[in-house]
């Protein structure tokens, strides 16, 4: 795909910066030589000891294997306090082989790099005999400076102390300073009071500290509880005065008290006490993410104003706000969600969907191009279900160019404006409607999260405001161009397609755009013919890339073949127009 390209230039890029200001340390568990970190033969079998040598410009390589904080010069075995100290300027790439390789024989996924916080190696599913693990994983101290952390499992962290041993199970970031986090799985952490994956605090300026850049990026299975009493935020990330940028990133299984995936936290007060979380998450899945309270995947509080791009929602839950819930704390919070897919979300109070916690003014949040479906909650299944404000029926939200379930999609009355705000109630017909088994999602194994792409006759295919895609503030494509709309689906592939066969690119609603290039028309004359396979097998087998023949809906892995060349013939010599 599009994005991990993307993803590997910028590490290159940073490889290349690297190399130019300082030196490449290694690291392999298996080494044998002089264990100096000069070689790959002579690599330090210690994380900890190439950190102690690393200055700001060097770079470390780590080959596959388990790398844990006590271990080191100068380090206890045991020492719940250890942690992997990141410093400003040094960055750190897992997934070479054992023994060692080049970049291009790096791979997180086929060499996997743990950075793991099990001192002991006998943790248990659900979190059990984690009682020794260190508080963090990982930690940043530093106010300024850039570190890069790629290609890792980030594992087995337990910050059950008090503050601040009580965040951050995966990463404590206190400093404000940026990390680069890519390529990386964060699960199986767990904190007692905030961000069981990642905490990102601003302790010392007002107003906001990046914290993170973070891509590629999965989070599964942390968690922040959810006992009767007491506050708790974020199953995966808590940000306080913080607003890092995720970008294809997914948030699968998290549980936290408030936010399951998320807690996103503004406060105010006297000027040099204000701390503003803006997150910006493009191209992001919230799967199966729950808490025992208000907002299943996000909760978003105070003064905030998070941007939601290309982003979908499904099987979240929560008694109020299934997926969101945004608490505006006396101060309005402003999210803005283009082109998402909410579906399929539950909670057992109010807003399956979203819910606003009310206050005496109007919300400013805005949806435009959305898709809010199948969302329930202690109503049912209906317009209050998918958007609510809290004691209300219906949110005094903006919401335009959206499809929107209501109690009788075959009546006139559209809700938030109807016609007006050119918003629609009918079926988007999904490949695949989620289905939770009908025992409730995260009970069982019985949870299919369906297919959210539009399927062919979609009333959301071609249908939403190509004025409402948002700038590719991020540069998502790696163009260089910062001002033109996002030109990518959640997929990576183009956003502005001719999905209905009538010579107009018009934008679909929801994350996924429909184009019959999916069926095999490549060359877009909505018909599959000698032509379009003449493009497939141009593309035969080439290098992982970008290639428009990867269109088997269960193998997108940049490479075209047997699976790519089957959807083509089964739609051979179809037109459809």
């Amino acid at each position: 795909m599009k994005t991990l390209r993307i993803s590997f230039v910028i590490s290159l890029f940073l490889l290349a910066a690297g190399s130019a200001r300082g030196q490449t340390i290694y690291v392999d568990a298996n080494a044998a030589g002089a264990n100096n970190g000069s070689s790959w033969t002579n690599a330090y079998i210690y994380l900890q000891d190439a950190l102690t040598a690393s200055v700001s410009g060097d770079q470390i390589w780590v080959a596959q294997g388990t790398y844990k904080p006590d271990q080191g010069s100068g380090k206890t075995l045991g020492d719940r306090l250890a942690t992997f100290e990141l410093k400003a300027g040094v960055s750190l790439y897992g997934g070479f082989p054992v023994g060692g390789g080049t970049w291009e024989q790096r791979d997180p996924n086929i060499h996997e790099t743990i950075l793991s916080g099990d001192l002991n190696g006998d943790d248990e599913p659900n979190f059990e005999n984690n009682g020794e693990n260190s508080y963090h994983v990982t930690h940043i101290g530093w106010t300024s400076g850039t570190t890069v952390l790629d290609g890792f499992t980030i594992a087995g962290g337990n910050a059950n102390a008090s503050y601040p041993d009580n965040a951050g199970g995966g990463l404590l970031n206190l400093g404000g300073g940026l990390l680069i986090l890519t390529n990386c799985l964060n699960t199986q952490n767990y904190a007692s009071a905030t961000g069981g994956g990642v905490a990102i605090f601003n302790p010392g300026t007002s107003g906001t500290v990046t914290g993170c850049i973070i891509n590629h990026t999965i989070f599964m299975d942390n968690r922040c509880p959810s006992p009767m009493t007491g506050s708790y935020y974020g199953g995966a990330i808590y940000l306080r005065g913080a607003s890092p940028v995720l970008e294809n990133c997914k948030f699968i299984g998290n549980i936290g008290k408030n936010g399951g995936a998320i807690y996103c936290f503004s406060f105010g007060g006297s000027p040099e006490k204000q701390r503003y979380s803006n997150p910006t998450i493009i191209n992001t899945s919230f799967i199966g993410n729950a808490t025992s309270t208000y907002g299943g995947a996000i909760y978003i509080r105070g003064q905030s104003s998070p941007k939601l791009i290309n982003c979908i929602f499904v099987g979240n839950s929560a008694v109020s706000g299934g997926a969101i819930y945004e608490d505006p704390v006396f101060v309005r919070t402003n999210a803005t969600y283009r082109n998402c897919t909410i579906v399929g979300n539950c909670a057992a109070d109010q807003g399956g969907g979203m819910c606003y916690l009310k206050f005496d003014y109007s919300p400013l949040s805005t949806f435009k191009n959305c898709i809010l479906w199948g969302n329930r909650d202690s109503s049912g299944i209906n317009e209050w279900s998918q958007i609510r404000w809290e004691y209300r029926q219906v949110a005094e939200v903006s919401v335009t160019n959206s499809c929107i379930q209501d109690i009788d999609p075959n009546d006139v009355n559209i809700p938030f404006g109807g016609a007006a705000n050119h918003n629609i109630d009918d079926n988007p017909n999904f490949v695949r409607d989620p289905n939770d088994g009908g025992d409730g999602w995260g009970v069982g194994d019985n949870d299919d999260f369906g297919n959210l792409r539009l399927s062919t006759g979609s009333p959301c295919i071609d249908d939403a405001n190509n004025a409402a895609v948002p700038a590719d503030t991020t540069d998502i494509d790696g163009d260089g161009n910062i001002t033109e709309p996002t030109p990518w689906d959640l997929d990576g592939r183009p956003r502005f397609t001719d999905g209905d066969c009538n010579s107009t690119d018009i934008v679909d609603m929801g994350a996924y755009e429909f184009t019959y290039a999916y069926f095999g028309d490549f060359d877009e004359q909505c018909d599959v013919d000698f032509v379009d396979l003449a493009i497939l097998a141009s593309q035969w087998l080439e290098l992982p890339g970008s290639p428009s023949a990867d269109i088997a809906p269960e193998d997108l892995d940049g490479i075209v073949d047997e699976l790519d060349l089957a959807v083509l013939v089964e739609h051979w010599l179809m037109s459809f127009e």
